[in-house]
């Protein structure tokens, strides 16, 4: 169980030959890691794991797959886990691709994952260079199995998760975007996380859980309505036991219905002779109405139409009778003309000369009518030179 830095001598196809200080070991296609490739003369460390007997004499079994090496170079890296500050706990490996590691301390103030990471990831990467890429997760190991189980997945986040100890398997809840993550290539990532926590787990959504408690709600909620419908049947038979009790009352009642029946018939017949006085007392009512119709029966209509056509007749009767007379318009011809008598435009006065020396005529009058005598000009010798 001790690791051991030896160089390869040659190369088998069924096995790989190193020189382990005098001796020779051998490292069987089992305990290589797949992605690794063996060449003469390359150095490497690996981890003894047994001594076998053979023919030959005693023969050398190394590993560079198995988990104890891991453990072994992080003992050799990690002063804290040599001097006992820090333990691990468990370790889930795939050799050459993958691996968790579970830490925890065992005094206080210790920070297990950040004392295995190393300033800026230093005490670490030396252990990834050493297996050649491998990707190694270091979590924190927990007591409670929710939140190391929680740790297990790391780097997806977990929501939520639901334990069912009899069958030791555990629901882990995560965000829609993160399933992919907490999954891993392959179910790589699940899977290392199961075998470091020895829990069996499966990956769910939030989404998908959500619908899933939804419908469990649903179920659950029949399920008591049924319930209560089985509860509520058994009362249903005594009913019929009520129902013979109620069905002797009506007897009961019928006869005070008969009794009640009896008192109205008394009582209707006094209503009804009560009724016959005020009817005689009403007949004189008819009186009002002659004292009505007189009022109404003077107009003021028919008295003013013959008052009004008497003025209207009065009135054109006084009309003098020179209103009727209609004087004859002037003539301006003379007097002599009779009225049969052929009239020519020359004869009127107005017309003589015709519509050119009338339009003449009027020419002169209006321009005799606007002018004014003007002052005599005076002829000086200016004017004489300008003409």
């Amino acid at each position: 169980g001790e690791v051991f830095s030896v160089n390869i001598q040659r190369v088998e196809p069924k096995q790989v030959i190193v020189a382990l200080g005098r001796a020779e070991a051998v490292l069987p296609i089992s305990e290589q890691v797949p992605i690794e490739r063996y060449r003469s003369g390359n150095k490497m460390k690996v981890l003894l794991k047994t001594v076998a007997r053979s023919s030959k004499g005693p023969e050398l079994i190394v590993s560079r797959a198995d988990t104890l090496l891991l453990r072994r170079l992080f003992e050799m890296e990690v002063p804290e886990i040599f001097s006992g500050a820090v333990e691990i706990d468990s370790i889930a490996r795939e050799p050459g691709s993958r691996s968790k590691v579970a830490v925890r301390a065992t005094q206080d103030g210790v920070d297990p994952v950040g004392s295995c990471v190393g300033l800026r990831g230093v005490r670490i990467q030396n252990i990834v260079n050493e297996l050649h890429g491998e990707k190694i997760d270091v979590v924190e190991w927990n007591k409670e199995a929710a939140i190391f189980l929680a740790n297990a997945l790391s780097p997806a986040q977990v929501m939520k998760v639901e334990l069912n100890v009899d069958d030791q398997t555990a629901t882990a809840v995560v965000p829609e975007r993160q399933l992919s993550l907490a999954i891993g290539k392959e179910g790589q990532n699940v899977r290392l996380a199961a075998r470091l926590t020895g829990w069996r787990v499966d990956i769910k959504s939030n989404v998908e859980y959500e619908a899933e408690v939804a419908e469990r709600a649903v179920k659950e909620a029949e399920a008591i309505a049924t319930g209560a419908v089985a509860v509520e049947e058994p009362p249903v038979a005594e009913e019929p036991v009520e129902a013979e009790a109620v069905a002797e009352e009506p007897a009961a009642t019928e006869q005070v219905e008969k009794k009640v029946e009896a008192e109205p018939a008394v009582a209707e017949e006094a209503k009804v002779e009560t009724k016959e006085a005020p009817v005689a007392e009403i007949k004189p009512a008819p009186v009002e109405e002659p004292v009505v119709a007189p009022k109404l029966a003077p107009q003021p209509a028919p008295v003013r139409e013959p008052v009004a056509a008497a003025e209207k007749s009065a009135s054109l009767r006084d009309v003098p009778e020179a209103i009727w007379t209609i004087r004859r318009a002037r003539r301006s011809v003379s007097d002599s003309d009779e009225p049969g008598q052929i009239r020519f435009a020359e004869d009127i006065a107005g017309l003589r000369g015709g519509v050119t020396a009338s339009r003449r005529n009027r020419r002169r009058d209006d321009a005799a009518a606007t002018t004014q005598p003007e002052a005599p000009k005076r002829k000086t010798k200016a004017g004489k030179r300008r003409r």
